[in-house]
């Protein structure tokens, strides 16, 4: 979305990691994507698989989890386009 707008990626970042907010683990993720560094730290797989223990969990106990599942729809898709073995910032391919 911002690339449409003339925003480069590292622009974005640069933004982004500039405000007293950001956490050093979420500066860290967004130069990872930067970089294109997609080596499986942590691979999409496994997050998939724990937003779906999360989803199931919640249905034993009739709890809505809108925000899990739609994080989980999105692991989903990246898997589904061949992503599943990078690492969970790998999600960002979907939307660049």
């Amino acid at each position: 979305m911002l690339t449409k707008h003339g925003v480069t990626s590292a622009k974005a970042m640069e933004c982004l990691g500039s405000l007293p907010v950001i956490s050093p683990a979420a500066k860290g993720a967004g130069n990872l994507i930067l970089a294109n560094n997609q080596t499986p730290m942590f691979p999409i797989g496994l997050a998939e698989k724990d937003f779906r223990y999360i989803i199931q969990t919640a249905q034993a106990v009739n709890a809505q989890t809108p925000t899990s599942t739609a994080i989980h729809h999105i692991y989903q898709d990246a898997i589904a386009q061949g992503y599943g073995n990078d690492n969970i910032t790998g999600i960002a391919q979907l939307f660049i």
